[in-house]
């Protein structure tokens, strides 16, 4: 290959800013074909040149080397694109394989379901199976162990507190009917049946909550205004009515040494800011000053862990 300046012996070397590869020049006039001329006469230059019969035969050498390269190539990919159309082909059908397993299962799974007979649980707890029920239901299960007691009003809703006291003992406290009344499942046969109707309890319960005291006693007490009361519900079911209730709505309470810690009052902004124990021994109301509980918000549950740390914090900051 010769330089493209006529009459050049330099080593030829190819110009990186031509567009024709037949466009050759040496490191000393590599760049002088672009200073006068135009792009496009730099592009026709090329074809201007005379270019001999040897170069030509190199240049068509060189592009059937590349075409059977590029057939070569061509090959591959058809094959190699062949051989991954058949790996998915064999993945779709172990695939679709291993669902209808899944699904031959399932129907199988489904058919056991339908064929064994609803058997009874040995032993069943009556209070789990009162829960599910509705309340016509429940009242009417009651009536069949003997439980009649004197409420024909009495609803179960969603605002009725039916709550454990201890191992198989619950107590009902009905909303509609401002009643109550205990049930001791150990004894909840149709030989004993043993239902205590709790005494009048002056309360328009529009929400009870309780807490177990050490005497197998049980505290009670109303959340919201006008049930502002408390009460000790005795094993025997006696009823001692609590003097000077305060806080007047008590978002929680819990047993310590003695006193029953209450918290989470409401003031005129609904904001949750009062605290109270009441000593078991005395029958006196203390008001805790210490505002722990000031921004809480209307808070309607504590959690155990949320009662026991405050009960702690107050009882850190009295002592």
């Amino acid at each position: 290959m010769e330089c493209w300046k006529q009459g050049c012996k330099n080593k030829v070397k190819v110009c990186c800013q031509c567009v024709d590869p037949a466009r050759y020049s040496c490191r000393v006039h590599i760049y002088e074909h672009t200073q006068d001329d135009s792009i496009e006469e730099h592009r026709l230059k090329p074809l201007k040149l005379k270019i001999n019969q040897k170069n030509k035969e190199a240049l068509v050498e060189e592009l059937q080397k590349l075409s059977k390269e590029l057939v070569d190539i061509k090959e591959n990919l058809i094959k190699e694109a062949y051989r991954k159309i058949q790996e998915l082909e064999f993945s779709l059908i172990e695939a679709l394989e291993r669902i209808e397993k899944i699904r031959l299962n399932q129907v199988d799974l489904i058919s056991k379901i339908h064929s064994i007979k609803k058997i009874p649980k040995i032993n069943q707890n009556p209070f789990e199976k009162l829960l599910s029920l509705d309340p016509d239901s429940a009242r009417k299960m009651l009536n069949e162990f003997g439980c009649s007691f004197n409420c024909p009003n009495f609803g179960f809703n969603k605002k009725d507190r039916i709550d454990t006291v201890e191992n198989n003992e619950i107590v009902f406290f009905g909303t509609k009917t401002k009643s109550a009344f205990r049930v001791n499942l150990n004894d909840f046969s149709k030989s004993e049946k043993k239902v205590d109707i709790l005494q009048s309890i002056i309360l328009n319960p529009i929400f009870i909550s309780m807490c177990l005291l050490p005497d197998k006693s049980i505290f009670c007490y109303g959340n919201f205004p006008p049930s502002e009361t408390a009460f000790i519900l005795y094993p025997n079911s006696t009823i001692k009515q609590l003097s000077d209730w305060d806080p007047s709505s008590g978002m929680g309470a819990v047993y310590h040494d003695g006193f029953i810690f209450l918290f989470g009052g409401f003031d005129d902004f609904g904001v949750c800011n009062k605290a109270a124990k009441y000593e078991l021994s005395t029958d006196k109301w203390y008001h805790l000053k210490n505002n722990l509980l000031h921004g809480f918000g209307i808070l309607r549950n504590f959690a155990t862990l949320s009662q026991i740390l405050i009960v702690l914090r107050l009882l850190r900051s009295f002592n």
